[in-house]
């Protein structure tokens, strides 16, 4: 898969490549618990920590063929405000699955809505990508409506796949994806 991601600027927001200068704003992001409660990392407790995330994370991808993922940042105040990313490759269907997160204050803007449309187009046009994948905690009805917002159709459901940080239980994870010939036939309501 290719490694390198385009530049993109919108009135919203700026997605460009994570960088270890982003870590302190990383930091910001990832230590509020309600941020990252349907997450696999966080909520951070120390800096260190989401410098940390950045070298042995974002960093290492294009060793293992994947794009370091973006930064989101807020035009006014060049601050970066959330990640969005392909955080796995599935190369035997040459399929990318996507991960976001954004810091609260930003929420119920439309960021991630239209940041997820940006990577569809990016992951059908750059990347060649053949399906791209969401995958969301089901309590995660938030994220549930982006997704459906941005015509993911439901694909599958894996039982007890995430382990609740506050609970300490098991929760489902439901994934939804869109095909290239969905992108290609315009048949996305928002295309």
């Amino acid at each position: 898969m290719q490694v390198n991601m385009p530049f993109i600027r919108s009135n919203l927001f700026i997605l460009r490549d994570i960088c270890p200068a982003d870590y302190l704003d990383y930091f910001e992001v990832g230590k509020d618990f309600e941020t990252t409660k349907y997450l696999t990392w966080g909520p951070l407790t120390k800096p260190i920590e989401a410098m940390w995330l950045i070298e042995n994370i974002n960093m290492i991808r294009p060793i293992e063929g994947l794009p370091i993922g973006y930064a989101i940042v807020d035009p006014r105040t060049n601050k970066m405000i959330g990640t969005i990313d392909f955080h796995t490759y599935y190369s035997g269907q040459n399929a990318a699955e996507i991960g976001f997160c954004l810091h609260k204050n930003y929420w119920n803007r439309g960021i991630i809505s239209k940041a997820l449309r940006q990577m569809i187009i990016v992951g059908f046009e750059h990347l060649k990508l053949d399906k791209i994948i969401v995958g969301h905690v089901r309590e995660n009805i938030g994220c549930r409506n982006v997704v459906l917002k941005n015509d993911f159709r439901y694909e599958r459901v894996v039982i007890n796949g995430f382990k609740d940080k506050e609970s300490d239980t098991y929760k489902d994870i439901i994934y939804y994806s869109i095909y290239r010939y969905e992108y290609e036939r315009g048949i996305l309501k928002w295309q």
